[in-house]
């Protein structure tokens, strides 16, 4: 039984609550109208009022309108109760002309600070925009360059290919001129039969002609001995075989005289590099043979 007394007495303090609430809401809803309306009130009699004074002031004095000041304004309040709330056509048109607002120092300090902000902002775009224009025109001052750079090293190559097919196609000129020699002189008499000691005189002419010249064209060989070009092949090769020459005899009819001692300087360079090119093998024999030919030629100008 307590029990439920207990159980209602609560809910009849929620529903008291409850009651009470509603009362309180809807009396500060009233409330609230009540104070917009006077507001509005007081703002219109206000308006009426600094019209009245704007109109008697404009008649008095040439000059523009002065703001109000407080006294004024609850002067004009005042007689504005005394006159009533009349307005005329020409109080309409008056501008009306209220005291500006003041503005506090922490508003003033978060305007300029946000001012401030705007202003980094528009530096900082103007910057990368800078820097955007400078990139680009580094990047278009680099493309050129490298089309440039690209356009002289293709004009290189192909003026470099042009030299070079023009070398080939001079030198197969002179090899078919050299050929046709061959085959000419080929249909002639061989070596003539000498005695012995004008053999023997012979070849120790012929091998001296051709280890002083180190590198001696058949022509040549065959102005000096008065011989055909296929008996001047014949002589180097027989000699070759005899052990009296050492050499190296071209598809353009030269002769490459090359002694045992620059074999041994060739196999001992290709000793100490171990794996050479045959670039590299052919820049140091022609180093060792014209440095071989070099030192004949003092030997024979010392003589």
């Amino acid at each position: 039984m307590e029990l439920v007394l207990l159980v209602l007495t609560c809910i009849l303090c929620i529903v008291a609550f409850f009651i009470l609430f509603l009362e309180g809401r809807a009396w500060k809803k009233s409330s609230r109208r009540d104070g917009r309306q006077g507001l509005s009130n007081r703002r219109r009699l206000g308006n009426s009022a600094a019209r009245r004074y704007q109109q008697r002031s404009a008649v008095s004095t040439s000059r523009s309108p002065q703001l109000m000041t407080e006294s004024d304004f609850d002067s004009l309040s005042e007689g504005s109760d005394d006159d009533g709330s009349t307005k005329t056509d020409s109080e309409a048109k008056l501008p009306v002309m209220l005291p500006k607002k003041k503005v506090g120092a922490k508003k003033a300090q978060k305007l300029a600070e946000k001012e401030r902000r705007k202003e980094e902002r528009e530096m900082e775009e103007r910057y990368r925009e800078a820097m955007r224009k400078k990139e680009d025109e580094e990047i278009k001052k680099r493309k050129d360059t490298e089309a440039k750079e690209a356009a002289a090293e293709a004009a290189q190559a192909a003026a470099e290919e042009k030299l070079r097919l023009e070398r080939e196609m001079r030198e197969q000129a002179k090899y078919e001129q050299l050929k046709a020699t061959f085959s000419i002189e080929g249909e002639g008499v061989g070596i003539q039969p000498l005695d012995e000691e004008a053999e023997r005189r012979l070849n120790h002419q012929f091998v001296e002609a051709v280890k002083e010249a180190k590198l001696i064209s058949l022509e040549r060989l065959c102005v000096m001995f008065d011989m055909k070009t296929d008996a001047c092949v014949e002589k180097i090769q027989w000699l070759i075989s005899e052990g009296a020459l050492s050499g190296v005899l071209d598809d353009r009819g030269k002769f490459l005289c090359i002694e045992p001692k620059e074999y041994e300087a060739i196999a001992k360079f290709i000793e100490l590099r171990g794996r050479v090119t045959m670039r590299e093998l052919v820049e140091h024999g022609n180093k060792v043979v014209k440095a071989r030919a070099n030192v004949a030629r003092l030997i024979l100008q010392v003589e």
